[in-house]
């Protein structure tokens, strides 16, 4: 449940240091080593650049297959998206940190139902994450 959680957690949580509302140092120490965990395992697992990662943080997102992998792989490794490619709403509000229980659902739900019939999975994740981004660029989130 611990490593579950704070997948779920770091989703909504910005890793940047200029412009989010939440820094990960505003989390406590668990949550701060467990959104490295999240980060590395998925780093590790499409070799995806930190550059490109900061990019994305930025709002700078490229259509490229390993934003799209790493992208894909937080959702994923943080239960929010299913395997078989469904929202898990249930725990994405479980798990939502309170300073952002209000707003950070509500922008997930509304950018998913302009997704959710986009194929296949790595494409409407990575749609997801860009809508997020552009519905709330202050508190968009990229571990």
């Amino acid at each position: 449940m611990y490593k579950s959680s704070v997948y779920i957690i770091l989703f909504f949580i910005a890793v940047e240091s200029s412009s989010a509302s939440l820094k990960l140092e505003e989390l406590g120490e668990n949550l701060s080593k467990l959104a490295t965990v999240l980060h590395n395992t998925c780093v590790r697992k499409t070799g995806i650049p930190e550059a490109t990662i900061l990019s994305m943080r930025e709002g700078n997102f490229e259509e490229d297959d390993k934003s799209k992998e790493y992208v894909t792989c937080i959702w994923l490794e943080s239960q929010i998206v299913k395997p078989d490619g469904t929202l898990n709403r249930d725990r994405m509000m479980e798990l939502c940190p309170p300073q952002i229980k209000e707003t950070g659902p509500k922008i997930v739900l509304g950018c998913w139902e302009k997704v959710e019939e986009v194929t296949p999975l790595e494409k409407r994740v990575y749609e997801l994450q860009k809508c997020f981004y552009k519905s709330d660029p202050e508190n968009h989130i990229m571990i």
